[in-house]
């Protein structure tokens, strides 16, 4: 977690406690959770987004690499018939 060893998180938290208080440390902390919720929430939206685009890219380039190498949809039937049959 950032290069951050349980003393130094330690050092952080009591000072953030001289600082804060004990009135507005526990409200912090909700808030913090919450903002890091939000993040995580975000960043695997973020993630998922990247992984459809990339499978779009994938399944374009397929189908423009069968249809460049002269594939029809009778020979694209015959494949996925054989492919069944091996199974």
């Amino acid at each position: 977690m950032f290069g951050i060893g349980l003393p130094e998180l330690l050092l952080i938290l009591a000072l953030a406690l001289i600082v804060l208080g004990p009135d507005k440390l526990p409200q912090l902390a909700k808030q913090l959770a919450k903002y890091m919720r939000k993040l995580k929430r975000a960043s695997e939206e973020f993630k998922s987004q990247l992984d459809i685009e990339s499978l779009e890219k994938d399944i374009k380039q397929e189908t423009e690499d069968r249809s460049g190498s002269g594939c029809n949809g009778e020979s694209l039937k015959n494949e996925h018939r054989t492919s069944n049959i091996e199974r």
